[in-house]
């Protein structure tokens, strides 16, 4: 019938076409469904790979068989860092454009929005409060490349 999963198997999440070596595929990656937003203005539910790239595809089955990425970021652009206590229960949209950077959490325990728009080439932090209470971090270097944090 349909495939059984066994019990400890990994599956392999780099594509097909990918000629990168497994050491280079194990440094820095991570996947996540996250919403971005395309260059019309809406925001595009999709399937995220950041390592040295910011590769957007229309969800994990198509990054499995190696399909086309619906966007790839310039990895000269920012490097964005997002941490906070549950961080696995975030979605981050990311517009990039230049230099700067707009930034929206969803916080899907709380149902409540953060939104960040920030610009420039030096490091900057932003912490986002709610009723007094620390709610989450963010850190952004430009010049560098995209990364986001799920610590679970």
């Amino acid at each position: 019938m349909a495939e059984s999963a066994s019990e400890g198997y990994t599956p392999d999440l780099t594509p097909p076409s990918s000629s990168r070596s497994r050491a280079a595929a194990e440094s820095v990656r991570n996947e996540g469904f996250l919403e971005i937003r395309v260059s019309n203005g809406e925001w595009l539910p999709c399937y995220v790979v950041l390592d040295d790239q910011l590769r957007a595809y229309n969800d994990d089955r198509d990054f499995r068989e190696g399909r086309q990425e619906l966007l790839v970021v310039d990895p000269e652009r920012a490097r964005v860092e997002a941490r906070s206590e549950d961080d696995d229960e975030h979605i981050l949209h990311v517009e990039s454009k230049d230099e700067s950077l707009d930034i929206l959490f969803h916080d899907r325990m709380t149902m409540m929005l953060w939104k960040a728009a920030m610009s420039g080439s030096e490091s900057e932090t932003q912490t986002f409060q709610s009723n007094g209470k620390i709610q989450g971090h963010l850190m952004i270097k430009s010049q560098k490349f995209f990364k986001t944090r799920w610590d679970k």
